[in-house]
């Protein structure tokens, strides 16, 4: 089996406006980390839940 890394900082920096991508909840700690230096550089503004059932934590782009 071959485990494919998901590259998180691309996807996210490339969402669109109103539109979300998922990621596995063991990740919420880079994720929210890098949503907010992207944040920080470009003034995109994101939001994050996180669905405990699923394990997953979902990027949302606001602006």
């Amino acid at each position: 089996m071959v485990n494919k890394k998901i590259k998180m900082m691309p996807v996210i920096r490339a969402l669109e406006k109103d539109k979300s991508v998922d990621f596995p909840i063991e990740k919420m700690l880079s994720v929210k980390s890098i949503c907010t230096s992207i944040s920080t550089v470009t003034g995109m503004v994101f939001t994050t839940s996180i669905n405990r059932e699923e394990k997953i934590i979902t990027v949302t782009r606001l602006k």
